[in-house]
């Protein structure tokens, strides 16, 4: 976690400790509201991944939310199973 996700970490209320969210960004203007929200899941206590579509990426730039989140962004599926690594194995 970079330090500036530290400084806000479950400052609001610590609700969702112990839990890891994949924000699913879709090239939608809704996108432009990710970052806010992203923040605020972090403020509650949560772990925040951000996964975002082709589309998504020319409404808001992956940057964005790697700053929001302190974690980088998967922009793409690849044969490297992004996304089961970011859930993990059950």
């Amino acid at each position: 976690m970079l330090h500036h996700v530290k400084l806000i970490y479950a400052t609001k209320s610590r609700k969702l400790v112990g839990k890891k969210i994949i924000l699913a960004i879709p090239g939608s203007i809704a996108a432009v509201e990710c970052v806010k929200l992203a923040r605020e899941l972090i403020r509650h206590g949560a772990e925040v991944h951000a996964v975002m579509s082709e589309n998504a990426q020319k409404i808001i730039h992956p940057y964005a939310m790697e700053f929001a989140t302190g974690n980088k962004v998967v922009t793409e599926i690849t044969g490297f199973v992004e996304h089961v690594e970011l859930v993990g194995e059950h």
